[in-house]
């Protein structure tokens, strides 16, 4: 079963972004350096919008695995037993939710 998640490919600026803190403004930049955001020192962003922002690639790619692993799970055809399929799950599912984990350990402005 082919979806549009499959097919999806990012085109925002490459991930990890990183907040550089300037006295005129902080900014949000990709890994390739290129200038995501520009927040001006006067603006009313608080530190956590900032952080949440900054996780928006690492969020967006933690999304994109989940759903494709739930899709695969739903499309799931005969031939695999209950506990076949249970232990699949735990399997791949662990590192999936870890990342997930750790970028909204991230967000909240705690280490990754």
């Amino acid at each position: 079963m082919k979806t549009k998640t499959n097919t999806m490919k990012p085109t925002h600026t490459p991930g990890p972004w990183t907040v550089r803190l300037g006295q005129d403004g902080d900014q949000v930049r990709g890994s390739n350096g290129y200038l995501v955001m520009q927040i001006s020192s006067g603006t009313m962003l608080d530190n956590s919008d900032v952080r949440l922002i900054s996780c928006a690639p690492e969020m967006f790619e933690a999304l994109v695995r989940l759903l494709l692993e739930v899709e695969s799970i739903c499309a799931h055809g005969a031939g695999e037993t209950r506990d076949e399929l249970l232990e699949r799950l735990h399997r791949d599912w662990d590192g999936k939710l870890r990342a997930a984990r750790m970028v909204i350990t991230k967000a909240k402005g705690g280490e990754a």
